[in-house]
């Protein structure tokens, strides 16, 4: 995900053009990636989940996005235990935030 830390015209100029379809039409052909830039058509998607996924996403009145869509799979699926097991023993806390620190740091 790009990010400007900079506000200067040539940090614009470039944040636009990485969401430019054209950009972003080169990305998706890589596979792994998915735009929502209405410019750039499913088709241009490298397979028929991601095709899908992106016709969802640009068809969509309103769209969500957790936090966990922008973790890495590890802490991902360490999250996804850490709630159930937070379910079944809410008292288990501070040892789920342990385990969780240990698998981000791991991640990262």
């Amino acid at each position: 995900m790009p990010v400007m830390l900079r506000d200067t015209a040539a940090s614009r100029s470039s944040l636009r053009y990485l969401a430019g379809a054209a950009a972003q039409q080169s990305w998706v052909a890589l596979g792994g990636f998915t735009s929502v830039n209405r410019s750039v058509p499913s088709t241009a998607d490298p397979d028929p989940v991601a095709r899908t996924v992106t016709r969802q996403l640009t068809e969509a009145t309103v769209v969500r996005f957790g936090a966990g869509d922008s973790m890495p799979a590890a802490v991902q699926r360490a999250w996804w235990a850490a709630m159930l097991e937070l379910v079944r023993a809410p008292g288990s806390v501070p040892a789920v935030l342990l385990r969780m620190t240990e698998v981000a740091a791991a991640a990262h």
